[in-house]
């Protein structure tokens, strides 16, 4: 999958005001993501916005946005100006 697929899956499966929580699927593909796209902010973004969906334990989740938005901020520090 190239970054744009992960970025369309992840948007097509994100939870609706409905069903609330992220399915563990869908935390796994964003983590899937992250691994082979590690310099895409956008992704760790995503990430980072779907783990605060969790309903659960939740300092975990907390922990690991904050994470995520730190790698956001360097992968985007890395790709510069434009």
């Amino acid at each position: 999958m190239t970054e744009a697929d992960y970025i369309a899956e992840i948007t097509k499966r994100w939870p609706s005001t409905c069903s609330g929580e992220p399915t563990l699927e869908t935390v796994q593909l964003t983590q899937e993501a992250v691994e082979n796209f590690p310099h895409s902010a956008r992704l760790w973004v995503m990430r980072g916005d779907l783990l605060q969906l969790i309903d659960f334990d939740y300092d975990i989740p907390l922990k690991e946005s904050k994470y995520c938005y730190r790698q956001a901020i360097a992968a985007d520090q890395m790709s510069g100006p434009g």
